[in-house]
């Protein structure tokens, strides 16, 4: 019998900003084909897209930040998810397939109503898949 490890997506992401389809960097449309972003999300390192098909996830890290680490999780793939909305913080938490858990973090410069308009969307595409 053959096990395969994975390796996990970074565990937690944080957002401070929600930013238009305008202010998007050049890399990221490399990444989307034939999809419509619906919501984007950023931080100085980080880039959130959830689009009509998957949520794309940026994570720049090293030194410089040269290193870009992309996540791609289409929908059908995310088995539970809630929504947590705090003074400070408002967190997306999402179970993925292979029971990895998922945390996207917005801090408080985002309004909640777009948070929920995102949480609504995971949610229709989930209850979709059936």
């Amino acid at each position: 019998m053959a096990f395969m490890k994975f390796k996990p997506l970074t565990p937690k992401f944080n957002f401070n900003k929600q930013i238009s389809t305008d202010e998007l960097p050049k890399y990221v449309n490399d990444y989307i084909n034939d999809e419509e972003v619906l919501f984007a999300y950023r931080t100085r390192k980080d880039v959130a897209l959830f689009t009509d098909k998957q949520i794309v996830l940026f994570n720049k890290r090293g030194i410089g930040k040269h290193v870009k680490e992309i996540s791609a999780i289409p929908y059908h793939s995310i088995v539970t998810s809630a929504v947590f909305f705090g003074q400070f913080t408002s967190q997306i938490k999402i179970t993925l397939y292979n029971t990895y858990p998922l945390t996207l973090s917005f801090l408080s410069a985002i309004d909640k109503v777009a948070i929920k308009k995102t949480y609504m969307l995971i949610e229709n595409k989930v209850k979709n898949k059936f």
